[in-house]
């Protein structure tokens, strides 16, 4: 699709995007070692690339995108924003690397939850 030449870096930044969910379905649970680090690097990921992004396209593009009527499209980006500064969030609060504990067997795959895990 053919995109004005000042909604290309928005667009680019979508990237960022799709690569980190790309990885969390590729992610191995039973590693986790792997997932732990997976879900530091989400946060951090989160916090220097897709927050910043929010913050553009809701200061800037969604306001002129409602003017438009375009309310649905609007709502429904602010939604996926507020979910995944929620998943983000639950991420940072529960601290990725104690979240998940390997046994006292590190090449057993089974681990224990952390007791403060929702």
């Amino acid at each position: 699709m053919k995109r004005s030449t000042c909604l290309a870096q928005l667009s680019r930044e979508h990237h960022a995007a799709v690569v980190l969910a790309k990885r969390a379905q590729r992610i191995d649970t039973d590693d986790i070692e792997a997932a732990r680090d997976f879900m530091i690097g989400a946060v951090a990921s989160f916090e220097r690339e897709l927050e910043p992004h929010f913050r553009v396209e809701e200061r800037g593009l969604l306001p002129q995108l409602a003017k438009t009527g375009e309310t649905d499209r609007v709502g429904r980006t602010l939604a996926e924003h507020e979910e995944l500064r929620g998943l983000a969030k639950r991420l940072a609060a529960h601290d990725a690397a104690t979240h998940w504990k390997p046994t006292s067997d590190s090449r057993n795959a089974s681990c224990s939850r952390s007791p403060n895990r929702d």
